[in-house]
């Protein structure tokens, strides 16, 4: 779920640094502002009712329109508004129409996205919306769960349109700040051509990595992933309408695995906005007992799929309540100990332990894995590296894990430390400070 972001200053950490590999000067500003949705619906009790699931506890901003006359009008006039959510039967005009409408007036100079809810519409209304490029469809009564899903999906989709144009923009200017510095040493043909070597091997495989990520992200994520779930959502409302139960449960592993493609993107757009500065703290008090608790709970399926046990070590010491940003801080543990269980081999244990220490608080989660040499630490915690990068390696994923948590820690002003050998698994100690310093 997008989230509100608090004014800091640009954190700056080794771990940051080290994640522009290709080309250092890539600075990627994206706006991190809470999402401004409009909410629009001839009936005030569901206006109501959405203001106030989307507004608690700040997680967007929300505009109201009584009808879709007056939102064309406020669209116009804001250009903040990225999300609308729409009622499909209204008396003047209808969802769909207003939808088309905003289209043809923007024409493409704006990048919205929509979502229909409606009491009345079957499978047809549904297909209609999602061919007009509406992100979701959600019928009354409206579940919290699925609109706040929804708007998550919305304002995380409008973030790789946004990557997208500025990987684009970056490319053309590249390209050509690349051409002119050729052009200024055509006076000297020797250093021209020495210069222009060098160019063309730092652009080429500055390009080639860059445009093999647009590819993925514009391509084999993006664009699939939203008519995928949507038609899978739509499918299995049908199914389950006529007892279809084979049928609906195809349709939510789709959904299932579909979630899982999104949560990737999303832990891809946390790497790019850490190498370029741009994740910010949302500070709180934190209750790093409650927070492991609620992991081992969350992973408890994983775990137990593997015949792994989860333990957690009661040191029978009072753990002080911290300050810090829960929703990071809960990555990162979560992140250490998934690497735990991946890495554990079938009927063994994955401990985990809060304490405090003279500097904050630590939490040590140790494993009886297979252990690694002191280059495959390294390797392990490196982004996009795996101790095994091969095709056919056991462990998937994009060996994130352990890099972002780092940066989690890192950003709180904490530290990471792995302790494995070849073996006798692995320990990971995370501390992290009070926090009292963070703004």
């Amino acid at each position: 779920m997008h989230r509100p972001t608090t004014e800091t200053g640009e954190i700056t950490t080794p771990i940051l640094n080290s994640i522009m590999t290709v080309d250092e000067s890539i600075q990627i500003e994206f706006s991190k502002s809470t999402p401004k949705v409009l909410v629009v619906d001839d009936e005030r009790e569901s206006v109501d009712e959405i203001v106030e699931l989307l507004t608690f506890d700040d997680l967007v901003q929300c505009e109201i329109a009584c009808g879709p006359i007056q939102a064309l009008d406020i669209v116009r006039n804001d250009e903040e508004i990225s999300i609308i959510i729409t009622d499909l039967k209204m008396p003047d005009m209808d969802g769909l129409e207003m939808i088309h409408q905003l289209q043809e007036i923007l024409n493409g100079e704006r990048e919205l996205a929509f979502i229909v809810v409606t009491g009345h519409a079957g499978t047809q209304e549904a297909i209609k919306a999602l061919q007009l490029g509406a992100m979701d469809f959600i019928t009354k009564p409206i579940s919290p769960d699925h609109l706040l899903h929804a708007v998550g999906r919305a304002s995380e989709s409008l973030l790789l349109r946004k990557l997208d144009k500025h990987f684009r923009e970056h490319l053309e200017y590249t390209v050509e700040e690349r051409a002119q510095e050729v052009r200024l040493l055509s006076d000297d043909l020797l250093r021209a051509n020495q210069k222009l070597q060098s160019l063309n091997l730092d652009l080429s495989a500055s390009n080639r990595v860059k445009s093999e990520f647009l590819a993925m992200i514009s391509h084999e994520l993006r664009t699939p992933l939203v008519p995928i779930l949507g038609f899978a959502e739509i499918i299995a409302m049908s199914s389950q309408a006529r007892g279809d139960l084979e049928e609906h449960r195809y349709c939510k592993k789709i959904s299932k695995w579909g979630a899982k493609m999104l949560r990737i993107i999303n832990t891809i757009l946390d790497l790019v906005d850490a190498g370029s500065g741009e994740i910010k703290l949302i500070p709180g008090k934190v209750d790093m007992t409650d927070i492991v608790k609620r992991v081992v709970e969350v992973l408890g399926p994983k775990a137990e799929s593997a015949t792994i046990t989860m333990t957690i070590i009661d040191g029978n010491e009072a753990i002080p309540v911290i300050r810090g940003d829960k929703k990071r801080l809960m990555q990162a543990i979560r992140n250490v100990i998934d690497n735990a269980i991946q890495h554990c081999p079938p009927n063994t244990e994955v401990a985990i332990k809060v304490s405090r220490v003279d500097d904050g608080l630590s939490v040590s989660v140790s494993d009886n894995g297979t252990g690694m040499s002191k280059e495959e630490v390294r390797i392990a915690s490196e982004a996009f590296r795996q101790l095994d990068g091969s095709y056919t390696r056991s462990i998937n994923g994009l060996g994130l894990g352990l890099p972002l948590a780092h940066i989690y820690v890192e950003l709180h002003g904490g530290r990471l430390h792995i302790t494995s050998k070849k073996g006798k698994g692995t320990t990971v100690d995370i501390v992290i400070p009070p926090g009292d310093d963070l703004k």
